[in-house]
């Protein structure tokens, strides 16, 4: 695109064994997708959020009620233009037999936030449903903190998606990272 910095549209270069540089992006840890591009009425070139579908926090959190992200008290912090931050304390619901943050819970955040996201990228006539979820647990969380957890966009293509969450630990530690891939759908009946 004319005018652009080749930085605004790919991740930082990575230095290859043979000391070249290698402009495609290495698939973990993984850069997040940058905002679509788009020329606005000036004419000139501006960053749009992803979203096709409106995010208002408080209308998701509604959502949630009497479902598993409401019985896991997750509160959605912030919708920005290519990324949702979500919260989930650390209680007895969320707690293993050792008073630590079970991995399941955290795969529930994680994928809780993820859909939400795929979903929020489609038209009204499309959804998005889980394939796969995965998660690395770095370190533990004990009983009485807060998570936060940070999901972003890896790859936003026409059929599936693939979505990054990063859950930390109230000192800012990594807790789990998870990778969710998405199917995109045309809903049935």
């Amino acid at each position: 695109m004319p005018g652009l910095s080749r930085s605004l549209l790919l991740p930082h270069p990575i230095p290859s064994r043979r000391g070249n540089v290698n402009h495609r992006p290495h698939p973990w840890p993984a850069m997040p997708i940058r905002a679509r591009i788009a020329r606005d009425g000036r004419g000139t070139w501006r960053t749009m959020a992803i979203w096709r579908r409106k995010a208002v926090a408080a209308d998701i959190e509604a959502r949630f009620a009497g479902s598993l992200p409401g019985l896991f008290g997750i509160r959605i912090l912030e919708v920005g233009e290519d990324f949702i931050r979500a919260e989930m304390p650390v209680d007895e619901r969320h707690a293993q037999p050792y008073g630590i943050l079970h991995g399941g819970a955290s795969v529930v955040l994680a994928e809780t936030i993820g859909s939400l996201a795929s979903n929020l990228t489609l038209e009204e006539n499309r959804r998005a449903v889980g394939l796969e979820v995965n998660a690395n647990h770095v370190s533990a969380v004990p009983k009485g903190e807060v998570v936060t957890a940070l999901c972003r966009p890896l790859h936003l293509g026409r059929t599936t998606q693939v979505w990054q969450t990063a859950i930390r630990r109230a000192d800012g530690r990594l807790a789990c990272v998870s990778r969710l891939t998405t199917a995109v759908v045309e809903p049935r009946g």
